[in-house]
């Protein structure tokens, strides 16, 4: 595994993230997402998810959230899940401290091999963070899961630190003074399909909230239990990945059952016509027996 100077394999970022600043469970259709249906691509909020569907087959797609802030110092969970149907080169990724003007960020992509690429954005341009150039900055991870399953992306940063983890398993850290803030979004690459089931963004608790509920005994504790509900949450949405592969897994199982039933249908109406010719082939020769013995009966 190649990994650039700037990252390591130890963790970096040892905060506590408690404070749920969004949430977005793809529910409904709002503001932040870009919904678009033409001859390049398909955008849409549909069943608990959004759907990322990029026809052309040129050039990836950077669909930037529109969020209210920026954010510097937070940790941001999703469930991203790449079609298995699509091209053998699809990918699907997450952005994350993007800048304006698409100056600078970072893009963490998966792709159908169970593989992942960190790269960043300088002066327009693509840095690899893992791999180099040659094999496309890509690394292999058991942690991954299979195309048409969920994989649930997390990032950690603190300080201009960074902590990577894919299904709850740390792969790597980095640090980069370059950004103080940035945008978050999703990257959809050629001829790929994906599907986001959820986002979670939590940051710090502001200090100050924090003592005056210590202090209040009888007081409201509303920001208490919101500063104490983000590893809740966290344990939430693991079940609901947990839950949704072992769903997938099953449809798959359920799939595969349907298409040998199939085939085991197709095989007897095959045996069947089969038995059919040779009902009519013996037919046909009996006739044929049946005359040439006719003259010898007069």
């Amino acid at each position: 595994m190649y990994l650039s100077p700037f990252l390591s394999t130890s963790q970096v970022v040892k905060e506590r993230f408690d404070q749920l600043t969004l949430s977005e469970n793809f529910d409904s259709i709002n503001g932040y997402w870009t919904t678009i249906a033409n001859a390049d691509n398909l955008f849409i909020v549909q069943d608990g998810e959004y759907i990322l569907q990029r026809k052309s087959t040129t050039a990836p797609f950077a669909v930037i959230a529109n969020f209210e802030d920026e954010f510097t110092n937070f940790r941001v969970v999703t469930s991203i899940k790449l079609d298995k149907s699509m091209s053998e080169d699809a990918t699907v990724g997450f952005l994350f401290m993007m800048q304006q003007e698409g100056q600078g960020g970072f893009l963490c992509e998966v792709n159908k091999q169970k593989e992942y690429r960190l790269r960043q954005i300088v002066n327009g341009n693509y840095k690899y963070l893992t791999g180099n150039s040659k094999d496309g900055g890509w690394l292999k991870s058991s942690f991954l899961n299979e195309p048409n399953f969920s994989n649930m992306i997390e990032i950690r940063t603190y300080n201009r630190n960074y902590d990577l983890y894919f299904n709850s398993n740390f792969i790597l850290s980095f640090s980069e003074p370059a950004y103080k803030s940035g945008e978050m979004g999703l990257i959809i690459g050629p001829s790929s399909r994906g599907k986001v089931d959820f986002m979670y963004v939590f940051t710090l608790a502001d200090p100050s909230i924090s003592k005056k509920n210590a202090g209040e005994e009888n007081g409201d504790n509303m920001n208490s239990n919101n500063n104490n509900s983000g590893p809740d949450i966290i344990e939430l949405a693991e079940s609901i990945i947990s839950l949704k592969t072992q769903i997938n897994r099953l449809n798959e199982e359920n799939e595969d059952l349907r298409k040998t039933i199939s085939a085991m249908k197709s095989g007897e109406q095959e045996k069947d016509v089969t038995a059919k010719n040779f009902e009519k082939q013996v037919k046909i020769l009996q006739d044929q027996l049946k005359k040439k013995k006719a003259p010898l009966i007069h």
